[in-house]
């Protein structure tokens, strides 16, 4: 089980204020585990968005690679449907995924109970969700994956919740609560530079470790 922990600066600083949060369970509280470093790891996982469409990620060290993804700043964002913050940043991320949609691929992972085509309809047509959703209470194959993101990355089910990664699949970092768009903006532009263009180094980036064995 892989454990991604961060040095020095975080890519959440260039959005300012965190903002609002909320929890999946109402009890949750963000934060990073520490964990000891073992040897190189992967793991393959599929899920199936609410549309059918198939996601392929490989789970490193470094980070996370997406098979659909490749070439783009990858945000997995983790919200629920009856969190307020959540609903919150969604025009806010649509905005972001129509603009930057040749650099970044948003793909947003419903982690409270599962949706119905109501639920669906509102997150659409209301707010305006235009990117893949993957519903983890919908495939034992999404659950598996959230869980296993959610110990690899230190999540405590606090919502709403997002994590970075480069192009080339490496952690860049993550983010709890409401996002500004401006700063989302230049933080995506960003880490798109450092892989794409070459622009150098933004941040020390990541030391990648094991989890702890329990």
């Amino acid at each position: 089980m892989v454990r991604w922990l961060l040095s020095l600066f975080l890519v959440v600083s260039l959005f300012g204020a965190q903002g609002q949060q909320s929890s999946r369970n109402e009890s949750g509280q963000g934060g990073q585990a520490t964990a000891t470093k073992r040897a190189p790891t992967e793991n393959f996982f599929e899920v199936t968005t609410v549309d059918g469409k198939k996601f392929h990620f490989l789970v490193t060290n470094e980070g996370v690679s997406c098979k659909e993804c490749k070439g783009k700043v990858l945000i997995m964002d983790f919200f629920g449907k009856h969190c307020p913050p959540c609903r919150a940043s969604i025009p806010t991320l649509a905005k972001l995924q129509k603009e930057m949609g040749d650099k970044l691929q948003i793909v947003s992972f419903h982690v409270q109970e599962k949706l119905s085509q109501q639920d669906l309809k509102d997150l659409r047509e209301r707010l305006g969700l235009d990117y893949p959703i993957v519903d983890m209470m919908g495939d034992k194959s999404n659950y598996q994956f959230v869980e296993y993101i959610g110990r690899a990355s230190g999540w405590q089910n606090t919502i709403p919740y997002m994590l970075f990664f480069a192009p080339d699949g490496r952690y860049m970092g993550h983010h709890y609560g409401m996002v500004d768009y401006n700063g989302l903006k230049r933080s995506v532009q960003q880490i798109y530079d450092l892989v794409v263009n070459n622009q150098g180094v933004i941040h020390k980036g990541v030391v990648p470790e094991e989890e702890k064995s329990r």
